[in-house]
């Protein structure tokens, strides 16, 4: 069993910038753009990919800028499928040496560049929420997204000291002038089920609007476990609930605050395990196959492929789900990933004069995850197979 209790994220910036007003419409561009805040005509398009509103085509950063929109067009809900449409952006689905899933330590790779310790504060790139880095490079599900902006190459000056292959930032939709709500409910294959609602409105009209967002979204995965018949391996669920508050005390000052908690729970990934005595190859004529030559077989070819053993006995509960090393309660005794997160920030940004733009983001983040699996991942008669 893998337990991470990662630590509270606090941090403060404070940006000057140039000030051009720029409230507004984004187009997507891809490598040569830039987010777009404004569009005053098809040609000409103001962007803030340096923290000031600037012509599209005087922006001098490799850019892919996807709408919000365009992101629910494509089903999009995490970074995993944005990769899908960034060229250059790679995030894998599994990092060895941690459990998999959603929740391993996926590093975010910009240009095929992944360095020794590409995780945490010291990746070479992170993710952005609102220009607030995010640990972790997934986005929580059901995040109301206004447009995402993948940009490659060294972006310190603009997003700090983890941003050295690039940076991936989602800006939040702002709560809205006038009530309006939202219902979305999708059914799938595969036990697939979504239902996302918001609601968003002015508080107090001119000065304080509000928007909340709530999703619970699940899935009762994919391939049948021979090991304990009746489950299917790659189940995830998450439930998330978001609050944004935007706040016009003057006509120089604006405050955005958002806020996000939510619960993740994966069960037994769907993985497909190749016995080490599959290896085919060897370094030297009077070495042993220790390594895996050619095209890897189909997980059709390959015997018990998705055998696991995920049945766990309540002595493995009562131990592995100890008080003495857990909350009780916290998370549930079983196989798989679970997280509980809260994250949230403050962006203020004041107006000063027709010249120059304030700007600070205040940054919080905690979250708790956990891993357990029983390692087993083939029938116990082949347990005992040389070089497991």
């Amino acid at each position: 069993m893998t337990i991470k209790i990662r630590p509270i994220f606090f941090c403060t910036t404070i940006l000057a910038a140039g000030l051009v007003s720029a409230p507004g419409i984004f187009a997507q561009t891809a490598d040569s753009a830039a987010p777009a805040q404004e569009q005053s005509s098809p040609e000409e398009i103001v962007v803030t990919a340096r923290n000031r509103a600037e012509k599209l085509k005087d922006v001098p950063i490799s850019i892919t800028a996807i709408t919000g929109d365009t992101l629910d067009n494509l089903d999009v809900t995490s970074t995993n499928a944005l990769a899908n449409y960034s060229p250059s952006l790679t995030f894998p689905t599994f990092t060895p040496g941690y459990f998999a899933g959603r929740l391993g330590n996926r590093p975010l790779i910009f240009r095929g560049l992944n360095l020794v310790n590409n995780n945490g504060i010291d990746a070479a790139s992170l993710v952005f929420i609102d220009g607030a880095p995010l640990l972790g490079g997934e986005i929580p599900v059901g995040l109301d997204v206004a447009r995402v902006e993948v940009l490659r190459g060294p972006q310190s000056v603009y997003f700090g000291r983890s941003t050295m292959a690039g940076a991936v930032n989602y800006v939040t939709k702002d709560a809205s002038d006038n009530w309006s709500g939202d219902f979305e409910a999708k059914l799938g294959t595969y036990d697939k089920k979504s239902f996302q609602g918001s609601i968003s409105g002015p508080i107090v009209p001119g000065k304080l609007n509000v928007g909340i967002i709530g999703s619970d979204v699940s899935n009762g995965g994919y391939d049948a476990n021979p090991g304990n018949p009746g489950e299917k391996l790659g189940a995830q669920s998450t439930n998330s609930i978001a609050v944004t508050i935007d706040f016009r005390p003057t006509d120089t000052i604006t405050i955005k605050a958002f806020g996000n908690y939510f619960e993740e729970k994966d069960g037994p990934a769907d993985e497909v395990t190749l016995h080490s005595t599959a290896d085919n190859c060897k370094l030297s004529p009077a070495a042993v196959n220790n390594y895996y030559c050619g095209a890897f077989p189909t997980y059709s070819q390959i015997p018990n492929a998705f055998w696991q053993n995920t049945q766990m006995t309540a002595l493995e509960a009562s131990t592995l789900f100890s008080p003495k090393w857990l909350t009780p309660g916290e998370f549930s005794p079983q196989f798989g990933a679970q997280r509980k997160a809260i994250l949230g920030h403050v962006v203020a940004t004041w107006e000063i004069g027709d010249f120059a733009t304030l700007e600070s983001r205040t940054a919080y983040e905690h979250d708790e995850s956990l891993g357990a699996s029983d390692s087993v991942l083939e029938p116990p008669s082949l347990a005992a197979a040389p070089g497991d």
